[in-house]
This record gives C-alpha cells, sequence and structure tokens, in this order.
C-alpha cells in the first residue's frame, strides 16, 4: 500500500488528508512500453512496485508482444478481447475498488479507465502522445514521479 499525502497550502500545516493505493492498473503500449518493447528500467520498477501494490496490466497490444515482454515480472497481463477497449479496461478497474487505483494510460481508449479511477477519489495520469515524442518510462511521466522515488529509490 501507498499513502500520499495531500498537503494543505500554507507553510506549517498539516496535511489535508491521504490518497491511499493498494493498486496500479496501467496500460502497456506507450505507457510501459515503445515500439512494443518493455521500456528500459521498467521491469525492475514494476518488480519494486509489486512488492509494494497490487499491479494490472490491461492492454489492446497493438504490437503482440506485452505478454513475452512481461513474462519475467510476476503478473498476468490482461490482454483485451472485445473491440470495445475502452469499455472493457473500465470494466478492469470497476471490479476493483476504483478509489484506491492507480490508473496510467496514453490513448484514446484509457479515458474511460482513467475517468472511473478520478471519479472515485482515485489516482489517474494520462500522457497525451505527440508526434516526435519519446517513450519515457512509467515513472518520468506520471504525477507520482515523487512519491514513486521515496518509495523505491531513485532511478538508475
Amino acid at each position: 500500500m501507498i499513502e500520499i499525502p495531500i498537503p494543505r497550502f500554507g507553510p506549517g500545516r498539516p496535511p489535508a488528508g491521504k490518497i491511499t493505493i493498494n493498486k496500479i492498473i496501467t496500460d502497456y503500449t506507450g505507457t510501459l512500453s515503445c515500439g512494443g518493447k518493455l521500456t528500459p528500467g521498467v521491469e525492475d520498477r514494476l518488480r519494486k512496485l509489486k512488492a509494494i501494490v497490487g499491479i494490472h496490466v490491461v492492454s489492446s497490444d497493438s504490437f503482440g508482444t506485452a505478454r513475452e515482454q512481461l513474462s519475467a515480472i510476476p503478473l498476468e497481463p490482461h490482454l483485451l478481447a472485445t473491440d470495445e477497449h475502452d469499455e472493457e479496461k473500465r470494466e478492469c478497474v470497476n471490479a476493483h475498488e476504483p478509489n484506491l487505483i492507480a490508473a496510467f494510460g496514453n490513448g484514446r481508449n484509457d479515458a474511460l479507465m482513467l475517468k472511473a479511477v478520478k471519479g472515485t477519489g482515485g489516482l489517474a495520469s494520462r500522457r497525451r502522445q505527440w508526434r516526435g515524442m519519446r517513450c519515457r518510462s512509467l515513472a518520468e511521466r506520471s504525477h507520482l514521479h515523487r512519491r514513486y522515488h521515496e518509495c523505491i529509490g531513485s532511478p538508475a
């Protein structure tokens, strides 16, 4: 479990509350990978996070490589089976406790999943894809970046 304090504005004021995360649900293509290949450093970070929270990877698997690329990490990717990827991702979130989830995605088919998490008080991060933008690791693009590094240490 990860607990993130919500700061109050103003010096010396106590936290306004906290957000508790017990599960991460993330897209694969473009979020954890680039061109179908797991982004360097992500495997190690996922292993460290797996010791703290549950991790679910949901993916359309555009390149057909997600299961193979994630095989060394003790998690089972959920490969989407229907043509309604956005609905399927939202159902995955709703099958758990959305208010205790941090969700990450970067595509149009992630919008409903992220909205479901945000609407219940969980954390959702969407990185829009722009032409010419290089793929980066989950930790680099997340608004949980600082808290993430406090939990597992600085990147190598």
